[in-house]
């Protein structure tokens, strides 16, 4: 509950309620107020926010729910915000923000007994909101965010491997650039040896060498890095993929 911010909007909070409360969702709102529960704040595109007076309290009422209560809230949480970000053209902004809230409720669910579909899609969705926020974290050049990114959503892709294995050179690379150089040989090893995906075994073994030169390991590099992409390019080309 710690990473969970302070402030929340009414609208999430009418959306994510039983239906009987939602008409009163003001009212109540006005009388956590008066208990110095929660108070208003400012908010900048309109929206009734709200703010809690105290992090023990959130947590509190947090850790006051069944687990499978606050997984639903998590995944009910997300749908509301993709259907907000959607209408104002933001849906990319927020993926770090609701693969947290999707992870979150995968953990309680994998806690509350064997995971049955919805709870593989939760995680699916999960793994690749995280990775795509990774994705985004390299952009800015925030490596450290992109590696706790990374390495969540490969953990939550578990055993599948067409969610798993492609996100591994990306994780092998940031490893390398953080200096995890041990880590990053195993990672890229795995991807390396998925024959099944050229691109990705492509990918890893560019990857690897860009690891060597990091490294200042022997070798002809240049020599390397043409023989690969002699032997590579015709099979990616075939499979019109691009590494």
């Amino acid at each position: 509950a710690s990473v969970i911010g302070l402030e929340f909007a009414a609208p999430a909070v009418s959306s994510l309620a039983p239906e009987p409360v939602r008409p009163r969702i003001a009212e109540h709102l006005g009388t956590l107020g008066r208990k110095r529960m929660v108070g208003h704040v400012a908010s900048n595109d309109g929206e009734p926010l709200y703010r809690f007076q105290h992090h023990l309290v959130r947590d509190t009422v947090y850790n006051g729910l069944l687990k499978r209560a606050r997984a639903t809230l998590h995944v009910d949480f997300v749908r509301w915000a993709d259907a907000v970000n959607a209408q104002r053209g933001r849906a990319l902004e927020f993926q770090e923000i609701l693969g947290y809230h999707l992870e979150q409720a995968y953990h309680y669910l994998r806690e509350l007994g064997p995971i049955d579909d919805a709870g593989r899609a939760i995680r699916r969705d999960a793994a690749q909101r995280l990775g795509a926020a990774a994705r985004r974290s390299l952009s800015r050049g925030d490596q450290h965010a992109a590696h706790n990114l990374f390495a969540r959503a490969v953990a939550l892709a578990g055993e599948e491997p067409d969610l798993r294995l492609p996100m591994l050179p990306e994780l092998g690379a940031v490893l390398t650039d953080i200096g995890r150089i041990d880590d990053a040989r195993t990672v890229l090893a795995e991807a390396a040896a998925a024959t099944e995906l050229p691109r990705v075994a492509a990918a890893a073994r560019i990857e690897r060498m860009m690891l060597s030169l990091h490294a200042g390991e022997p070798g002809n590099w240049s020599e390397a890095a043409q023989a690969l992409a002699e032997e590579r390019i015709p099979q990616l080309e075939a499979l019109d993929a691009d590494t």
